[in-house]
C-alpha cells in the first residue's frame, strides 16, 4: 500500500508525504512428509526463524517527508524518512536453547520462544541542485541513517551476533556524502 501527499508551493516551500505499508498476511512453507507422503505446512508469519536467518514481518511501515525550498536557483529538498519493522516471534527452541538454565533467555520461557520487539527508525538527508554551478545538472546531499542512534532488538536465535540483518539495521549511525551530475 502506498499513500501520497503533495501540498502546493507556498512561502516556506512544498512537501511531499508519502506513506507506505506492507502487511504479511499468510506465509505457509510446505515440507516433504516422508513417512505419510505428502506434504507438511507450517505458517511462518510473524516469525523469525535463526540459521540461515529468515524473518517473515507481518507488517513494516515507512513515511518519506520531502521538503522543496525554492532558493532562486533551484530546490533544496530536504528528506526524512521513518522506518518500524513490526515486531516478531523468534524461534529460540530451534537451537538446543530450551534448557532451563537458558530458557530465561526467552520472552516466553513455556513456549520457548523470544518476542523481537518492533523499532523505530528516523533518516535525515539534505540536498542541494544549483541550476547554475559548472553549467548545471549538479547535485549534492548529506545524510545520516539511524539519526538518533536506535538500537536492534537482541535475537536470541539468530546467527548473526544476535541480529536478523533481513529485518533490522546493524546498530549506529551510518553518515554520507554525496555529489552527482547529471547531462
Amino acid at each position: 500500500m502506498s499513500f501520497t501527499l503533495s501540498t502546493a508551493e507556498s512561502g516556506i516551500g512544498s512537501f511531499t508525504f508519502n506513506l507506505m505499508g506492507s502487511f504479511l498476511l499468510n506465509y505457509d512453507e510446505l515440507f516433504a512428509d516422508l513417512t505419510n507422503g505428502g506434504f507438511n505446512r507450517v505458517s511462518r508469519e510473524g516469525q523469525e526463524l535463526g540459521s540461515p536467518t529468515r524473518g517473515f514481518v507481518e507488517d513494516k511501515v515507512t513515511l518519506n517527508t520531502t521538503w522543496n525550498w525554492e532558493t532562486g536557483t533551484r530546490c533544496c529538498p530536504s528528506v526524512t524518512s521513518a522506518r518500524s519493522p513490526s515486531s516478531a516471534s523468534g524461534l529460540v527452541a530451534d537451537f538446543g536453547l530450551n534448557d532451563p538454565a537458558t530458557t530465561n533467555l526467552c520472552s516466553d520461557p513455556t513456549g520457548v520462544t523470544n518476542e523481537l520487539d518492533s523499532q523505530f527508525y528516523t533518516d535525515l538527508q539534505v540536498g542541494w541542485a544549483p541550476a547554475d554551478l559548472f553549467g548545471g545538472g549538479w547535485s549534492f546531499a548529506v545524510g545520516v541513517q539511524n539519526l538518533t542512534d536506535e538500537s536492534p532488538p537482541v535475537c536470541y536465535s539468530c546467527d548473526l551476533n544476535s541480529l536478523d540483518g533481513t529485518l533490522y539495521p546493524i546498530a549506529g549511525q551510518f553518515w554520507y556524502i554525496r555529489a552527482a551530475f547529471q547531462n
